[in-house]
């Protein structure tokens, strides 16, 4: 994994498993190009002010943590960021999916069993914006090529 500046990482948003329930989906989330700096914007693309009242005392909600697990309990709900940088990146779109792909299929372990009834693997639901949806199918277009060796990748292929 590389975790050089611009390295990618996973970041687990909201997990069931620590409120009693076994995971039954994967909700991951692909921020989009950046002006210069992308270091929060695996929160902040996804991160709304509240006009009335507060959460946590920020004023703002990462709606993806703080509400979409309401309509999903059962979701484990991630962020992926990765270097998206418009002026002074220094990744390549297969450079930053080859990555993220390592990083979901070995460490997140996203599309893999969780341990839910039966041992089925879980559904996997990849949102993007902008360039994060280029990033999505660059992922997909890795995974299906190395389904025939890994069987961790051709579970995150089907779970899509």
């Amino acid at each position: 994994m590389d975790r050089r500046k611009g390295g990618p990482r996973i970041y687990i948003l909201y997990d069931p498993s620590h409120h009693g329930l076994v995971p039954t989906m994967d909700i991951v989330f692909f921020h989009g190009l950046q002006p210069l700096s992308y270091t929060n914007a695996y929160r902040s693309t996804w991160s709304s002010k509240i006009p009335h009242g507060n959460n946590r005392g920020t004023g703002k909600v990462l709606w993806p943590r703080d509400w979409l697990h309401e309509s999903f309990p059962r979701a484990r709900i991630l962020s992926a960021s990765y270097d998206s940088r418009a002026v002074g990146g220094r990744r390549t779109l297969d450079d930053i999916a080859g990555n993220l792909v390592r990083e979901l299929v070995e460490k997140a372990r996203v599309g893999q069993r969780m341990g839910n009834a039966a041992g089925r693997r879980t559904t996997t639901v990849l949102v993007g914006h902008s360039l994060g949806g280029l990033v999505i199918k660059k992922i997909c277009l890795i995974a299906i090529g190395r389904t025939e060796e890994e069987v961790a990748y051709a579970n995150l292929v089907r779970s899509i």
